[in-house]
């Protein structure tokens, strides 16, 4: 590596996941990865950052490296390019080597067809230790309403479909903005408000056998 000690105890390793917002117009972001030193670290809402060859992103990642300088082996960054607005794009920062990366745009659902996502997603594929961990980046549909959760549980039908693609001994991590909250928050923070973006999406990662809440 340039600078840092190598990471020993790959048992211990620290993934984040945070949506900057509006290609982080709001800079108090860089305060918590610094304050939570992940080892990957999974960013969405990048569009406008990667304007100008990634000029936002890479001044991020060097940033952070000079930051952690004296004590981390340095970041490497992947990212989507050609995003045309502020709410959309992802970027994952690694301390591990990045074998290989891939822009999603569509998946394909249960029937064959192909689904263009939203948010395009990001899938790479990293090295650490002996494994091979495939990071799968992903940002669902906003906001309230029926078709917005339709998109929701569609995007997710493609991110399952994807996941199985990659095979049963495959090491997968799928991390983002899923835009759905778990059940427990429902009924005490948007009782009332028009904006529960529901858990179903949420949900259905986890226990792909409940009838209920399978797509």
């Amino acid at each position: 590596t340039a600078y840092g000690a190598p990471i020993q105890n790959y048992s211990d390793v620290k993934f984040l996941t945070y949506n900057v917002e509006e290609s982080g117009i709001n800079p108090e972001y860089k305060a918590v990865l610094k304050e939570e030193n992940a080892d990957v670290i999974n960013l969405v809402e990048t569009g406008f950052m990667s304007n100008q060859d990634n000029r936002d992103l890479n001044a991020l990642v060097v940033e952070l490296n000079n930051y952690f300088r004296s004590s981390e082996v340095p970041y490497q960054l992947v990212s989507t390019f050609g995003q045309s607005n502020k709410y959309t794009g992802a970027a994952l920062l690694s301390r591990f080597p990045v074998n290989s990366q891939a822009l999603l745009p569509i998946m394909t659902l249960d029937d064959g067809s192909g689904y263009d996502v939203t948010h395009d997603f990001l899938h790479t594929n990293i090295q650490i230790g002996t494994n091979t961990v495939d990071f799968l980046s992903v940002h669902l549909k906003a906001s309230s309403g029926a078709s917005n959760e339709l998109r929701r549980y569609v995007e997710m039908e493609g991110v399952m479909n994807y996941v199985d693609s990659l095979g049963s001994t495959a090491n997968v991590v799928v991390l983002g903005d899923f835009n759905s909250q778990p059940n427990t928050l429902i009924d005490t923070t948007n009782e009332g408000t028009g904006a529960n973006l529901g858990y179903n999406v949420y949900s259905v990662f986890m226990n792909t056998s409940d009838p209920v809440k399978s797509l």
